[in-house]
């Protein structure tokens, strides 16, 4: 499931044109991005920040694991260091996994 932009849209270059975070851009006064869907649709692996909230239990193999599945070439030990940075300091990061223990009733 998704939505399209149609090519007569105007897009506001004031959020659009951001050299940082996610791309954004605005429909109808509305903003919008293209991050995706928090779950992976059904029978689909989970990928990028899905991996975070599907996989709630916070096992750091496990997420390691699924994202070296992702990305062909990745070196494991600078995936897992990346990823323990990335879990003890980006507020995101524990949005997302705390969304993921919600949604799977663990909290």
């Amino acid at each position: 499931m998704g939505a399209t932009v149609s090519d007569n849209v105007a897009i506001d270059t004031m959020y659009a044109s951001a050299q940082q975070g996610v791309y954004t851009f605005c429909v109808q006064g509305i903003i919008c991005h293209r991050i995706g869907t928090l779950l992976p649709e059904d029978g689909a692996e989970p990928s990028f920040a899905q991996v975070y909230v599907y996989m709630y239990d916070r096992d750091m193999e496990h997420q390691v694991d699924r994202r070296m599945k992702i990305i062909d070439g990745l070196d494991r030990t600078t995936l897992k260091a990346l990823q323990m940075v990335l879990v003890a300091n980006n507020p995101y990061v524990r949005k997302f996994l705390t969304a993921g223990e919600k949604w799977h009733g663990t909290v």
